[in-house]
């Protein structure tokens, strides 16, 4: 092991479901069979996850003309290796990138942007939070989410 090296770990609460996406609801469309698949749920599981939208947003935020997809190939090769990204698997993340950041209020921009950097993806779509990212650390900003989160655990009963 190299001097200073210490794993990543990722606990509990950060691979929880965000409670931003309480209401998210993706829609696979020609995607469902990724989707079903256990690949397919790990991969949503990682992205809905605390972590996964950091990382969205973080990359979209930080570097809005790459595409964010990049910031969670290290997490997803940890996760489920090589199965990650396959053909398949990484349209399906695509789409999935594509409805997460959308559901925040960031929209699309332009798809099929070369990714400059080493990664197994060659090409991604870019977004923006042309609005501008807003956090609402209020209490009511809170409190609705934690509704939002209600609602959502009534819905899927």
């Amino acid at each position: 092991m190299r001097s200073g090296y210490r794993p990543f770990a990722l606990d509990q609460t950060a691979q929880r479901s965000d409670p931003n996406l309480a209401l998210l609801f993706f829609y696979p469309r020609s995607h469902a069979t990724a989707f079903a698949s256990v690949t397919g749920r790990t991969i949503h599981d990682f992205i809905i996850s605390r972590t996964g939208i950091a990382l969205l947003t973080g990359a979209v935020l930080a570097a809005p003309s790459r595409p964010p997809v990049v910031a969670l190939e290290p997490f997803l090769a940890s996760l489920l290796g090589d199965a990650a990204f396959t053909d398949e698997m990484k349209k399906y993340t695509g789409r999935l990138v594509r409805q997460v950041i959308e559901h925040l209020g960031g929209s699309f921009v332009r798809r099929s942007v070369k990714i400059t950097v080493p990664s197994r993806y060659g090409s991604g779509s870019i977004y923006s939070f042309s609005s501008g990212f807003a956090v609402d650390h209020s209490q009511a900003a809170v409190a609705e989410v934690n509704k939002e989160v209600e609602r959502a655990a009534k819905l899927r009963g």
